[in-house]
């Protein structure tokens, strides 16, 4: 059995994707168990951020091109909240840049294949 290129490409993408939302789960895990209390709203932003990711990590298997935007609004997202709500977490930014660049790629790999199943009709 031959491997296409294009199936590789997505394979590699989702397995990108899938160690970065581990990574993201295990972060999660080690701030609910952090002894704080606050529930303000930067703390409630950072669980639906997590529920965003997972989102599009989950629209990955299915549809890349939803995948693909909803992992670059999930940085939009980020930008907004680290400028006016997480004055002290410009890391993030930093980390999330690699998983923006997949979103741009999930969504150039939808778009190519949303393309190429037309031209075959």
């Amino acid at each position: 059995m031959k491997t296409s290129t294009r199936e590789v490409y997505i394979l590699v993408l989702r397995v990108i994707l899938t160690l970065a939302v581990t990574g993201y789960l295990l972060t999660i895990i080690g701030k609910i168990f952090q002894p704080n209390d606050e529930s303000t709203f930067g703390t409630i932003m950072i669980y639906a951020l997590f529920v965003l990711f997972v989102v599009g990590y989950l629209y990955c298997w299915k549809n890349e091109v939803i995948s693909g935007l909803i992992i670059m609004i999930w940085h939009g997202l980020q930008w907004v909240f680290i400028l006016w709500v997480w004055k002290d977490a410009s890391i993030t930014l930093t980390l999330g840049i690699p998983i923006f660049i997949i979103g741009i790629l999930f969504l150039i790999y939808g778009l190519g294949k949303k393309k190429a199943v037309e031209s075959h009709s």
